[in-house]
C-alpha cells in the first residue's frame, strides 16, 4: 500500500516570507521546519488533503482551488504531492499553531533548520517563470 502525502508551500503576498511547521515529529524531523501537510485519507482528492492539513496545523482556511500543484515525488511504497500557494495579509491575521508545533512564517532567502529538501523544493516552488507544473519525480533507485 503506497503512503500519500501532501505538503503545501504558502507564501506571503510579497513571495517573501513562507509558512513553515517546526516539527516535533517524527524523530529525524524533530526541531526542524517543513512544510505544512499530512496524510491523504481515503478517496480524498489532494488538493482538499491540502486544504484541510492546512487549516487543522495553522487556522487558516485556504479553499482548494487556491493551492497549485507544483511538484510530485514517489519512491517505494510513498507518494508526496507538493503545492504552492500566495496568502493575503488577511488570511495571515487568523494564522496559529493548532496541534504542539510550531507554525511560522519564515524568509525564502536564506531559511535555516529546514529539512534537507525544502532548500530546493521552496525555490521551485516560488519559480513562477513559466515552468511547466506539475513536475513528477521517480526515485527509480529504491527497492
Amino acid at each position: 500500500m503506497v503512503k500519500r502525502m501532501v505538503v503545501g508551500f504558502a507564501f506571503t503576498e510579497n513571495r517573501k516570507g513562507v509558512v513553515l511547521i517546526r516539527k516535533n515529529r517524527p524523530a529525524w524531523q524533530a526541531g526542524r521546519l517543513n512544510g505544512v501537510g499530512g496524510h491523504i485519507e481515503q478517496s480524498e482528492h489532494p488538493r482538499d488533503a491540502m486544504s484541510r492539513e492546512f487549516e487543522e496545523e495553522t487556522g487558516i482556511h485556504v479553499r482548494g482551488g487556491r493551492w497549485e500543484r507544483v511538484v510530485m515525488l514517489e519512491g517505494a511504497g510513498w507518494h508526496v504531492t507538493f503545492f504552492r500557494c500566495v496568502l493575503t495579509t488577511h488570511d495571515l491575521h487568523f494564522m496559529k499553531s493548532m496541534t504542539d508545533e510550531e507554525v511560522v512564517v519564515v524568509g525564502c532567502e536564506q531559511p535555516t533548520d529546514l529539512i534537507e529538501n525544502l532548500t530546493w523544493l521552496i525555490p521551485l516552488c516560488l519559480d513562477m517563470s513559466g515552468v511547466q507544473v506539475p513536475i513528477g519525480l521517480r526515485d527509480v533507485g529504491a527497492n
